[in-house]
């Protein structure tokens, strides 16, 4: 990744910590961000290449996966939070 620094160990943080980061509104108001990997990373505008790899992969997991789950286009994955790791 860019701007790694050799031999230091970034901060990871937890899903509790994003969203005490984000009610606290210490990212800027508009943000695109999410949390990947427990770093808090820039989202990349919706381009071209990635609107035909979307329509292109819901075509093929759509049939796939009929009667066996749900495909969700572009929603965000998450989970209804109550601060209670226990519910993960």
């Amino acid at each position: 990744m860019d701007g790694d620094l050799i031999g230091v160990t970034p901060h990871r943080f937890t899903v509790d910590d994003y969203y005490r980061i984000v009610e606290a509104g210490l990212l800027p108001a508009g943000s695109r961000v999410e949390l990947i990997r427990g770093q808090i990373v820039d989202l990349h505008a919706i381009g071209s290449p990635h609107i035909g790899m979307v329509i292109r992969l819901t075509r093929l997991l759509v049939p796939a996966l009929a009667g066996l789950g749900l495909v969700s286009v572009q929603n965000a994955v998450g989970w209804t939070w109550s601060r209670s790791r226990s519910r993960i």
